[in-house]
């Protein structure tokens, strides 16, 4: 069995950042072709931490004397194994020095990461061709909104259960590329994340993602009302529902131990005044 592909790219991509560090208007095949690019130089570079210099250099030789691309710059050849290691035909998606580059300019723009799965990075890639008259229509394309709300729930930390909370607001500043607190004091918004998605947008889009099992949700609230969502990509309901309990009991547990801790230490410091 083939092993799963995904791309990686920073969750700021979508602000179309530019070659002076300014998020600038772009088209949404624009933003997705720079995801692709980022993602296949991230993929190269990653071989390195993960596999050795050693390992990287010979796949390096083997894809240049594949392609006869000649001499590359470092990101160019990262582009080139990553695309290798990605699935991706370079001669129809990614221009390498152009990889590099993008690569390049949000490096100070890395975090938080989106790690997306190929297939629906894919989706998305060729729906945002299609509208631009690049390509023929996707099987199943994966639309703009759907792409950015997807983005901004991946970007999110995930527990050690596997799942992360995230609330619509912060989904609303994610899939405009920024964290909430930089969202709620940025001054501009690129045209092509305006207007930001309002609440029912984004319950909207969220109901059909889960109802194309896209992913599972689950609420957890202490009360009858409020609470936080619980998103997974690797939980089908019923174990995400378990996850939850078991998240939730642990932090009770947590919380019991630290007032047994402070009571004990209360204990002492007044047998110390006796």
């Amino acid at each position: 069995m083939s092993e799963e592909k995904y791309f990686r790219f920073p969750l700021a991509i979508l602000q179309g950042i530019n070659d002076y560090g300014k998020p600038c208007a772009s088209s949404h095949f624009e933003i997705i072709d720079d995801a692709l690019s980022y993602g296949v130089v991230n993929a190269g570079e990653g071989l390195i931490k993960t596999q050795g210099q050693e390992v990287y250099d010979e796949m390096l030789e083997e894809e240049e004397e594949k392609t006869s691309f000649g001499k590359l710059s470092y990101h160019a050849g990262a582009a080139l194994v990553g695309a290798s290691m990605c699935g991706v035909t370079m001669a129809s998606c990614v221009n390498l020095e152009k990889a590099g580059a993008v690569y390049y300019r949000y490096d100070d723009h890395k975090f938080p990461l989106v790690t997306m799965k190929a297939k629906i990075f894919w989706g998305a890639f060729y729906q945002a061709g299609y509208e631009q008259g690049r390509r023929d229509p996707p099987e199943r394309g994966i639309s703009w909104r759907e792409f950015r709300i997807l983005c901004a729930i991946l970007s999110g930390k995930k527990n050690r259960e596997g799942f992360t909370f995230m609330g619509w607001q912060e989904i609303q500043a994610r899939s405009c590329g920024m964290l909430r607190a930089v969202y709620k004091a940025a001054e501009f918004i690129p045209e092509h994340l305006q207007p930001p998605y309002s609440q029912k947008q984004i319950k909207r889009t969220c109901d059909k993602l889960e109802a194309l099992k896209f992913f599972a949700r689950c609420r957890h609230s202490k009360g009858n009302r409020g609470g936080f969502m619980a998103y997974s990509f690797k939980h089908d309901p019923k174990d995400l529902r378990e996850a939850v309990a078991r998240w939730a009991s642990f932090r009770r547990g947590d919380t019991v131990r630290e007032n047994r801790a402070k009571d004990l230490n209360y204990a002492l410091k007044n047998q110390e005044r006796a």
